[in-house]
């Protein structure tokens, strides 16, 4: 069950294929600040946007395939990593989506976990 506010439709991915799954880093200055600023799911023929932001989960539905983008002028990119390929998914079915808050020393940080079957 969810603890964290959620905002935006949470889609029904639940035995699904989890068809392609893409971490969206922040890079800024060529530093990478956060290796997972924004996680993509496909599922259903359907791209979303998941960013958990300011204690708040942000469910998106996105009419394309996301795509790597940049802002020069501030030396700041968000270069797409495949989940999919990293972590071997191939063709994985999505059994469930659990978001939580985990209380940190000086500060508060959630985290989504996806959980999937490979067949």
């Amino acid at each position: 069950m969810n603890d964290v506010p959620v905002i935006g439709n949470q889609p029904q991915l639940v035995g699904k294929r989890a068809e392609a799954l893409l971490a969206e880093s922040f890079v800024c200055a060529g530093e990478l600040v956060s290796s997972a600023n924004s996680l993509f799911i496909k599922g259903g023929g359907r791209w979303y946007r998941i960013v958990i932001d300011a204690g708040t989960v942000h469910w998106k539905e996105l009419s394309n395939e996301p795509e790597p983008w940049s802002v020069p002028e501030e030396g700041w990119s968000y270069p797409h990593s495949s989940l999919t390929e990293e972590l071997e998914l191939g063709d994985a079915t999505v059994l469930g989506i659990t978001v939580q808050s985990m209380e940190w020393p000086r500060s508060e940080e959630h985290t989504s976990e996806l959980q999937s079957r490979v067949d």
